[in-house]
């Protein structure tokens, strides 16, 4: 074989093989999918849901890198941690665009119009050496520059060259609010890297120079649900909702965060504020029966004025939207038995036996429903029912031993 010819050959593989490499890291990088604004995706010690957690990479977490074998689970690591997580959470990341080094310009101003990013950099860049332009074309030659490192994502220097913008000609355009973006947008790369401290600096620049920015907005809320600041988290979302009240992916977003930051409270015992939240969550997700359980359960604890009756519609709301929903029933049937309402009682009660034959608590309320409306037989039958299910039910005991003295009486 000629010797150029073997050249040209080993060049042709060896060019191959680098597609092929470039190929392959593509495609060993991920991103983050299917995972809650307000939760993480835990990285184990070992590809098994109960092994312990090495550490955890955001919802909206980036580059993601495999470092072992991919199949239902990936061994990945991200930042200074490896470790596995399910492949169901993970999306394979475009191949990242190569920043160009620009060659020097010959037609600097032609360059710089030109679609083609490398020749805009170097167009533009050529001109702003120059310094020979006056503010406002220097103005515009940082902001075409700009566009180019958008492109390739290089958020810096796209921030430097829109403040640039600004500093030139403090008039233009659209300026601030392009400032704003690209301020937006680094905070966005740097929360999907984890760095979340960073990115909630960038999206309060962002805002300070465009506080119309629903963007900004809502991507703070999402860094403020990953540090766990539910109120700002909120707070965000829904004055992003204000200034976009079309945007039904707001509105369910904001949805889940009342839900989230209701059930948080509803565990602390803030009856009040919990119905706020699930009121809140309720003005956008008006299908959730558990929602209306939620509300009903704290209307309940609460028990203020008004709150028993609100717990009722509640209740039927949600048995409404879901029939076997027997936690509604049971809690339903226990305001009614203070109301002495027994045949409601006993018809919630009887109903939710069929979707749960063997609940004890609900055996022993509708015994009691019987007992009080003198169903003496039926109530002994739900109270020797509930003891067979649970021989220590102390309950179920009680029951029995007074209804034995009643009928020996």
């Amino acid at each position: 074989m000629h010797r150029g010819t073997r050249v040209l050959l080993l060049l042709a593989v060896w060019i191959g093989m680098l597609a092929i490499c470039g190929k392959a890291s593509a495609q060993d990088t991920f991103r983050v999918t299917g995972v809650a604004a307000d939760d993480v995706l835990n990285m184990r010690e070992r590809p098994d849901a109960n092994a312990s957690v090495r550490g955890t990479i955001p919802p909206d977490g980036k580059n993601v890198r495999r470092i072992g074998s991919c199949e239902e689970w990936c061994q990945v690591s991200y930042g200074t941690k490896s470790g596995w997580v399910r492949k169901q959470f993970l999306r394979a990341e475009p191949p990242q665009v190569a920043m160009v080094v620009p060659t020097p310009s010959a037609d600097p101003l032609g360059d710089c119009n030109s679609d083609d990013v490398a020749r805009k950099i170097a167009g533009c860049t050529a001109l702003i050496a120059a310094s020979k332009l006056p503010p406002s074309n220097l103005a515009i030659a940082y902001s075409r520059r700009s566009d180019a490192h958008l492109a390739h994502k290089e958020y810096d220097a796209l921030i430097a060259d829109r403040t640039k913008v600004l500093e030139f000609e403090p008039g233009a355009p659209k300026g601030k609010e392009r400032l704003s973006d690209a301020f937006r947008l680094r905070g966005e790369a740097r929360l999907g890297s984890g760095a979340v401290a960073d990115a909630i600096k960038d999206f309060g620049n962002a805002l300070t120079l465009d506080a119309a920015n629903h963007f900004a907005l809502a991507a703070q809320s999402r860094a403020h649900a990953q540090t766990k600041d539910f109120d700002g988290s909120i707070a965000d979302l829904d004055a992003a909702l204000k200034l976009q009240p079309e945007l039904r992916e707001y509105a369910i977003r904001l949805a889940a965060l009342h839900e989230r930051r209701g059930i948080e409270r509803h565990l602390k015992s803030d009856w009040t504020g919990a119905i706020e939240d699930y009121s809140g969550a309720l003005r956008s997700n008006t299908t959730s029966w558990e929602l209306f359980l939620r509300r009903a359960e704290a209307r309940k604890m609460r028990d203020g004025k008004d709150d028993l009756d609100g717990a009722l519609r509640d209740y039927a709301e949600a048995m409404r939207l879901k029939p076997d929903a027997v936690e509604a029933r049971l809690g339903r049937a226990e305001i009614y038995i203070t109301y002495g309402s027994f045949p409601i009682v006993i018809t919630d009660l009887t109903e939710a036996l069929k979707f749960a034959p063997n609940n004890v608590p609900i055996l022993l309320l509708r015994g009691l429903a019987y007992e009080q409306s003198e169903q003496r037989e039926k109530a002994l039958a739900d109270y020797q029912t509930s003891r067979k299910l649970e021989p220590g039910n102390r309950e179920a005991n009680a029951a029995l031993e007074r209804m034995k003295g009643r009928v020996e009486r």
